[in-house]
């Protein structure tokens, strides 16, 4: 009787440390606003269908098929594990497909320590698709805290701090700004600029990562257009524009990016850099996020159809502030219902859906502790008379020219994100 008892303790502890801390539906943001009321069914609904559309097994290991459904993207990894600890519960059971997407992620890593960015389905390296990508390993490392966080095992923590630690050897350059990957350089991607996963980076790890957080802030606030607040796909590192940019597949991220850092941290900056890009979407569509377009000029000028891409991730840039309520839940539902037809555009769906109800929490209270509490104050408060504070939005589609850099400069037939969104 008593070694049946016994059993019984274990069984139940494991349970208590191992089971979700913060299941699906969490239905609330630290700082800014959500769609009003409980759109957990529609984010479930857009889950279920990205996840018979894209996720695959073999064995122990798990991918996010891409545009060419041959192939995975370390993107794709990173945006997988985000969805995959946010979305646990009994029904949904996704710590297995999380573990399994990890292990790929490791299979294919570099001797950097970080993923190669592009694989030929669970077999190998495609051929143009050696080096790390920045976006993805911020992503990934993000997940990797949250799963902490979420289900309490420190092989998740152990793992964070040392795929942290290789982002930070490799892929943060000697003026403290992020790379586009470990074995390229030049020009700056602004939607690899995850501050949020960087502020979380505070958690586990010793290293600057204020200095690169300021650093990434202070770019936007150069290269961000001053009438319509639009970021370019791509930058230099001293805030000079390339010509032809436009707010393209990469830069739609940006906006999603600047509302996840201040739902999760308050950051002032980002909230700065959203509200302007909010108050020029909400006065060219008419207040009407069903509205939104595609591959907007930086003048704001737009060349392509809607989709939910763009749809959410200009939705996502309003939730900054009460002023944008409407907006926002009208923004989901838009989100929800435009062309989600792509790897990308379903992918960012979800995320986008989870953001916008409250269901990408920052996972405080049990599992795990952050340092940050409050709201983090502006490093420039002159920034004010620039960017101002009311409103925004955000979405995408198109064919990106998210390129890789070698040996300083773009190589063209290296260029992975060179596809239809």
């Amino acid at each position: 009787m008593k070694c049946e008892f016994l059993h019984l303790f274990v069984i139940v502890a494991i349970s208590l440390s191992f089971g979700a801390h913060y299941p699906f539906p969490q239905n609330k943001v630290t700082y800014g606003i959500k769609v009003v009321g409980d759109s957990s069914a529609d984010v479930q609904n857009v889950y279920n269908s990205w996840l018979s559309g894209y996720y695959q097994e073999q064995d122990t290991l798990a991918r996010i098929t891409w545009d060419n459904d041959s192939q995975t993207a370390s993107e794709g990894i990173g945006y997988g594990m985000l969805i995959m600890v946010c979305m646990d519960n009994a029904q949904n059971n996704t710590r297995p497909k999380f573990d399994k997407l990890w292990r790929y992620y490791k299979k294919f890593r570099d001797y950097n320590g970080v993923m190669n960015w592009k694989i030929d389905r669970f077999s190998s390296i495609a051929y143009d698709g050696q080096g790390g990508a920045t976006d993805a390993d911020l992503d990934v490392a993000a997940a990797l805290v949250l799963a902490y966080r979420q289900w309490g095992d420190t092989m998740y923590f152990s793992d964070a701090r040392d795929l942290i630690g290789a982002i930070w050897r490799v892929e943060v350059n000697s003026d403290r700004f992020l790379g586009p990957g470990d074995m390229w350089g030049g020009e700056q991607d602004p939607s690899y600029f995850n501050t949020g996963a960087m502020e979380l980076f505070k958690s586990v790890d010793t290293n600057d990562w204020s200095t690169v957080i300021n650093n990434c802030y202070d770019l936007l606030y150069k290269i961000c257009d001053t009438a319509t607040g639009l970021p370019p796909d791509w930058c230099n590192q001293d805030g000079t524009i390339p010509s032809g940019q436009v707010f393209g597949w990469e830069a739609i991220r940006v906006p999603w990016r600047m509302a996840w850092a201040y739902s999760w941290f308050g950051r002032e900056d980002a909230a700065k850099i959203d509200d302007k890009i909010a108050t020029w979407i909400r006065r060219a569509t008419g207040d009407s996020p069903s509205a939104i377009k595609s591959l907007y000029t930086l003048e704001g000028i737009p060349q392509g159809d809607g989709n939910a891409a763009y749809a959410g991730g200009l939705s996502c840039a309003g939730m900054i502030s009460a002023d944008n309520q409407d907006w926002v839940n009208a923004g989901l539902t838009a989100t929800k219902n435009t062309l989600s037809n792509t790897y990308y555009k379903k992918t960012l769906q979800v995320l986008y859906m989870l953001l916008l109800s409250g269901n990408f929490p920052l996972m405080t209270g049990s599992a795990a502790s952050t340092h940050q509490t409050i709201p983090v104050a502006a490093k420039h408060p002159s920034r004010d008379r620039h960017l101002g504070i009311t409103a925004f939005a955000a979405a995408r589609q198109y064919v990106s020219l998210a390129g890789k850099k070698m040996k300083g400069s773009a190589f063209l037939a290296m260029q992975p994100l060179i596809r239809l969104r």
